[in-house]
Order: C-alpha cells, then structure tokens, then sequence
C-alpha cells in the first residue's frame, strides 16, 4: 500500500474514533429470535437486553442486526440457562461501503467461535486496491454458558453487523443477551503513528523537490 493511502487510513481511523464521542446512557431492550436494532444506527452509550430465540428440540437460533455509527462498538454478552452444547455456533459480521473525498471505501470483518474451534478475519479496499479493514468482528463461546460476541466500526461511515448464536442447549432453553454500545477505544500508539507517517510523507516529498531541482541543474 502507498505511505499516503496508509496516512489517510490511519488518520481516518483516529478521526473517527476521537469523534465518538459518549451520549447519555439509553437503555433500550428487545425480544424475539431475529431483532433489528436498525433502521437507525446505534447511539453511543446505549445499553439493554434481548431476549428470546427460535428453539427446534435443542437447537436454539438467535440472530441481531443492526448498524453501528462511526467511531463506536457494541459488545454482546450472551447468558444461558441451560448448557451449550455440540454443535454450537456462535459469529459476527460487519461490512461497511461509503464514498469520502471522492473514494469508495469497503471491507468486512468477521469472527466465528465454534465448540473446539474459532476463525476470523478482515479485508478492506479503497477504490478497489487493498487497503486496512476499517472493521473489527470477534466471537468466544467461554465455558458451558456463556458468550461474546464484539464489533467495532474504525470507518467514517456506518458499519451494518449481524450477531448470531446457534446451536445445541442441553436443559432450559432460556438465556438472555445483554449489550453495550461505547467508543472504539483510542489505541496510545495511534497519534504518534500518523503523526511519524505524516512527518515520513513531508521528508519524501521535500526529497522529491531537491531531486527535481537538481535534476534541473544538471
């Protein structure tokens, strides 16, 4: 990747997350085995609880969409009553598509945590040439009985993400999902990272400019 697609990207990932800033905690709680958290997109610092699932014998299939601002994350922490078992899958996605200073951005993210098994993965693109994922997605089924599931969104645009859990609970079928809407944290290194990225970029071009005029010369 060019050093100045990477300065961009990295400006904008600690331009988006410096510009999320907290709201007044909302609670707001939902029911049903498919929720949609949309059409609007989350608000920093809402909080709440979903319950319910589409349950078949054992298997139980709870799915949640929804659409995250720029600069903010949510974390899902699944609770249940009843043991998980085999199989039992638990994921998240997000993807992301948004034009900024006449660029399309794109990418996704993804984590997946199965029982004895975990994946994940990310990809991003500007214009089309391969580029940091501005998105993050992890899954962890931890214990018998309970889960997590986080998404962060370092784009500057909306990130649209999914959080589903199915699989097999031996005994009560009930369980309950809480969730926490916060700002992507800001890493320490970034500033200084995009501030040397910044200072590397002006040293080239000042380079650039001695060699032409030299060039000239000669």
């Amino acid at each position: 990747m060019k050093i100045q697609n990477l300065l961009m990207v990295a400006g904008m990932i600690f331009v988006s997350v410096i510009g999320a800033k907290p709201a007044s905690a909302v609670g707001v709680d939902f029911t049903g085995p498919y929720v949609n958290m949309s059409p609007d997109p989350l608000v920093i610092g809402q909080t709440g609880t979903i319950t319910g699932a589409s349950i078949i014998g054992d298997t139980v299939l709870n799915v949640i969409n929804g659409t995250l601002p720029t600069g903010g994350m949510v974390t899902f922490s699944y609770n249940f009553d009843g043991n998980i078992g085999t199989p039992a899958l638990l994921s998240a996605t997000s993807d992301y598509s948004y034009e900024n200073g006449g660029q399309l951005f794109e990418g996704f993210a993804v984590g997946v945590d199965g029982v004895g098994s975990n994946f994940s993965a990310a990809e991003g693109s500007v214009d089309g040439s391969a580029s940091t994922a501005l998105a993050f997605a992890s899954a962890e089924i931890q214990g018998s009985q309970t889960g997590t599931t986080i998404i962060k969104n370092l784009s500057a645009g909306t990130l649209d993400f999914v959080s589903t859990f199915l699989g097999t609970v031996i005994g009560s079928k009930n369980f309950s999902i809480s969730y926490e809407v916060s700002a992507v944290p800001v890493p320490a290194a970034l500033p200084m990272f995009v501030i040397s990225l910044a200072v590397l970029v002006g040293y080239r071009k000042r380079k650039s400019k001695q060699e032409d005029r030299v060039a000239m010369i000669a």
